[in-house]
This record gives structure tokens, sequence and C-alpha cells, in this order.
């Protein structure tokens, strides 16, 4: 009987030890560049890019920093970044995001590469959800290394790359 007690005290602080690695084990996101991000409602969001150097391997991986709360700068392990990248963001980099002017829930990241890919994509950070958006009319073709900025419930997205530098202006009406 001492024994059994014995295994079975054994056994339980072993799967406390393991729910209290699991639980504390913080999202810390992988070096990168050519990634989108946006500021909504005190979250800092961030989207794609590449993770090395060289290697046009662009990610779907997604997460927020809310600055709302205290946090260093000096110990990346400490910061409170929450993973979304269960979401299914589009992997793209050398994208732009711009916000939607009537809907302070919603952002838009246009372009970006590879070029097999919805041109623009939408997330909603009340529902945390993204959508691809279907361009009617005049659309540009796929592109990276862009811009945009919004006025009067529109965004303007200008310029870019695709094999050759562009000078065109595109406006996205979201409404």
């Amino acid at each position: 009987m001492l024994l059994y007690n014995f295994v079975t005290f054994t056994l339980y602080i072993f799967i406390c030890l393991l729910c209290f690695i699991f639980t504390s084990a913080a999202f810390i996101p992988d070096k990168r560049y050519s990634h989108s991000s946006v500021l909504i409602n005190k979250k800092l969001y961030f989207s794609g890019g590449y993770y090395r150097p060289g290697q046009f391997y662009a990610t779907n991986e997604f997460f927020y920093l809310d600055v709302s709360k205290p946090f260093t700068i000096t110990d990346n392990g400490l910061m409170p970044w929450i993973d979304l990248t269960y979401t299914g963001g589009p992997q793209k980099a050398s994208a732009t995001v711009c916000t939607d002017e009537k809907n302070n829930n919603l952002f838009f990241i246009f372009g970006g590469y590879p070029y097999n890919s919805s041109f623009i994509n939408q997330f909603d950070t009340s529902k945390q959800q993204w959508i691809n958006i279907i361009s009617t009319g005049n659309a540009p073709t796929n592109r990276s290394s862009i811009s945009c900025a919004k006025f009067n419930n529109m965004i303007s997205i200008f310029s870019g790359y695709n094999s050759v530098s562009t000078s065109d202006l595109w406006i996205f009406n979201t409404y």
C-alpha cells in the first residue's frame, strides 16, 4: 500500500509539473523581416514576413502584442505576445496594411509575395476571422513592396513590384 501511495504521489507531482511547463510556456515570435504591422485597439498586430535573409519563403505567422499592459522590451520571453496563427492568416511578405476608417475592428493586407495568393485579405479583430476579398473593376496585378494610406472610407494603394516596378494608383472602397 505504501508503494502504491508513493507511485500515485510521484505521478501526481509529475503531471502537475507538466501542466506548469505547458501553461507557462510563452509564445516568442521568430526573427523576421518584410512583415506587416498595424495598431488596432491597443493591440499591435504582426503578419507574415520572411524568416531568413535570402530565402523567399513567406510565413503566415500572425500574432499581436497588447500594448495596454505593461511589458519590458529587454526580455522577449517576458513580453505578452499572443499567437493567432491558428486563425489561418495569409502567407505573405512585403505586403502593406491599412485599417478601415469606418470599422475600427478591421484591417486589410494588400499585395505581398508570393504573388499567387489573394491580393486583398481582411481581418476582423472582434471575430478573429480572415476573409479573402475578391476585387471587382480595375484591380491591380498582385505585387509586393507597395504602400497604402486611408482617407474618406477609401484606401489608396500606390506602386509596387511584380517582376517590374509600377507607378499606378489604385483606390479601394471599404464600404
